[in-house]
């Protein structure tokens, strides 16, 4: 949530941008601060905003280390975190089905980064 009265130098399509135009398939908030009129400390509130609003996915790869990327199926997929535990008062099967479409995700993503037993990492997050 941005501070009341002032205004955001640089815009949520902006920062969004720069992951577009990467050639890495994850960033560092320090890779997308340095792309933009903005400072590693003001673009950390910036990417967490856009990750609760699901368009930017995170991800924890060491003691202080995280990586952000945009899930190629946000533009066609309701944002999971938010809707979840609606979803999951409605309907628990479908609740269980999109946990499991989650992790699956994960899973393939760890796999394609050769990140070793994210399990630990995974459950240590959620």
């Amino acid at each position: 949530m941005s501070t009341p009265g002032r205004k955001r130098r640089v815009s949520d399509d902006a920062i969004l941008q720069v992951f577009a135009d990467a050639d890495a398939p994850v960033l560092t908030a320090r890779e997308v601060a340095d792309q933009l009129p903005i400072s590693r400390s003001g673009v950390h509130p910036r990417l967490r905003e856009l990750a609760e609003s699901g368009r930017l996915s995170r991800k924890e790869v060491g003691g202080r280390a995280v990586v952000w990327w945009i899930d190629k199926d946000a533009e066609t997929a309701a944002p999971a975190a938010p809707l979840k535990r609606i979803v999951g008062m409605l309907d628990p099967e479908a609740a269980d089905r999109s946990e499991r479409r989650a992790r699956e995700w994960r899973d393939r993503f760890d796999r394609e980064m050769g990140i070793e037993d994210a399990s630990e990492t995974d459950t240590e997050n959620t």
